[in-house]
């Protein structure tokens, strides 16, 4: 598994939007969160994980958890 980089920062958030750009080479994400209603969403997490022909839909749901703010 190779992670290009990876920022998390813990937020209690109400609400959260991901985001997924998947490419050819690279799946990157990012983490959004909207403490109130009236305020913007901010980033909390971001990063990039590398694709791999080989690897199961499956498998990247575990990188992703496991980088993911839960």
């Amino acid at each position: 598994m190779a992670i290009d980089g990876c920022e998390i920062r813990h937020l209690e958030a109400t609400t959260m939007l991901l985001a997924l750009d998947i490419g050819n080479t690279s799946i990157t994400f990012g983490v959004f969160s909207n403490r109130s209603k009236e305020s913007r969403y901010v980033p909390v997490a971001s990063g990039r994980v590398s694709t791999n022909a080989d690897r199961m839909p499956d498998e990247y749901g575990l990188i992703l958890r496991q980088l993911l703010p839960v």
